[in-house]
């Protein structure tokens, strides 16, 4: 389904981003990883996956700040290095931190949660747009939360963030629908990951969705078959 496809996954060795690259690799594609070392390390201890496709030509680590407006151009750089063109980005780095009502948010904690959410949205999708615009083509996929449709009580700092996403990914595909470029942002409720499920081990698993159906949609997205479909949040939020 994306035969020699080259898919950006930030986030990539986070609970999600491993089975959305798995998925990709299993359908063709060719992934560029982007991640800290620390998560590389941790995943290679973790699963036996990670070693199999670690001298993969169809796969490539490309550890990365992704706040950083420079470090985000020089993965870029070498992608276009190496593979000569960018077909899809998957934006997956994101996170919540302690649920604190705005009175209790510290200046710090709702900077970085506004940073890591969304400026590395930004920053990714801006450099590779460069490139997709070039080739008149291309696919960018953000990942919302519930929080960021609806305020709702201690989610002040993450809900603001996925907010800015959720428009971030309206306004892109706006400007790129010239271009024939998709822009769409999924939006998922709990996801039954390992870490998930450790901090909060007394809640019902069955309600939440499943990783691997999340990644089905990144296919979809990142396909052909999905060629009408821009500027559309999906949510996708289980039985929570």
């Amino acid at each position: 389904m994306l035969e020699n496809r080259i898919c950006i996954v930030t986030g990539a060795l986070g609970g999600l981003g491993q089975t959305v690259v798995k998925t990709l690799l299993q359908n063709g594609a060719r992934v560029v990883g982007v991640d800290s070392e620390k998560a590389l390390t941790d995943a290679f201890q973790k699963s036996p996956f990670w070693q199999s496709v670690k001298n993969n030509n169809e796969w490539m680590f490309r550890p990365t700040d992704v706040l950083s407006d420079l470090n985000v151009k020089e993965l870029v750089e070498d992608v276009i290095k190496k593979y000569s063109t960018v077909d899809v980005l998957i934006n997956l780095v994101g996170g919540i931190y302690p649920w604190s009502e705005v009175t209790e948010v510290e200046t710090e904690t709702w900077d970085f949660t506004i940073k890591l959410n969304l400026k590395s949205t930004f920053l990714c999708s801006r450099e590779v747009l460069k490139i997709m615009q070039t080739k008149k083509s291309g696919k960018i996929i953000n990942v919302g939360a519930l929080a960021g449709l609806k305020g709702g009580s201690k989610a002040g700092p993450y809900g603001v963030a996925k907010a800015g996403v959720i428009n971030l990914t309206e306004t892109m595909a706006e400007e790129n629908k010239i271009h024939n470029i998709q822009i769409n942002a999924i939006v998922p409720s709990i996801i039954d990951t390992p870490a998930n499920r450790k901090s909060m081990p007394d809640a019902d698993f069955s309600k939440w969705v499943k990783a691997e159906e999340i990644a089905e949609l990144f296919l979809f997205l990142a396909s052909d078959k999905s060629s009408g479909v821009t500027g559309s949040i999906i949510k996708v939020p289980g039985r929570v």
